[in-house]
C-alpha cells in the first residue's frame, strides 16, 4: 500500500480507501503475522491440485499463493477488458470484449 494523501490509502488497483480510526500502523501490529483472507476457497484449490497424481504433499501456503495469483490475474484481465469496453463506448462488459482482450494481449495468451 502506498500512502498518497493523509487520510487515504492508494491500493494496487489505483483506488483510494479512507483511513478509519480503527486503522493503525504501529510497529507492534506490523511485527505480528497477518492473516490473508482468501477470495477463493482454499480447500477447493487444494482438491484441484490433488487431482494430479504426480503431486504428492502440498505446502499449506501453496493454495494461498495460488488464490492470490488467481485474484491478481482476474483483476488484470478485467482491467484490460474494461479498457476495450470503454473504447467500444459500451457500458457492459460482454463475452466479445473478454475474447478480444485475450486475443489481443500476449500476456493472456
Amino acid at each position: 500500500l502506498n500512502i498518497q494523501i493523509p487520510g487515504e490509502i492508494t491500493l494496487a488497483s489505483g483506488s483510494t480507501t479512507p483511513l478509519t480510526p480503527n486503522d493503525s500502523f504501529n510497529n507492534q501490529e506490523s511485527s505480528q503475522r497477518k492473516r490473508y483472507k482468501s477470495k477463493f476457497p482454499l480447500t477447493r484449490i487444494k482438491k484441484i491440485i490433488q487431482t494430479n497424481e504426480d503431486i504428492g504433499k502440498i505446502s499449506s501456503v501453496a493454495p494461498l499463493m495460488i488464490s492470490k495469483s488467481l485474484e491478481l490475474f482476474i483483476e488484470d484481465l478485467i482491467t484490460e477488458t474494461c479498457k476495450i469496453t470503454k473504447e467500444k463506448k459500451s457500458k457492459t462488459i460482454s463475452l466479445g470484449h473478454l475474447k478480444e482482450c485475450i486475443e489481443t494481449n500476449e500476456k493472456f495468451d
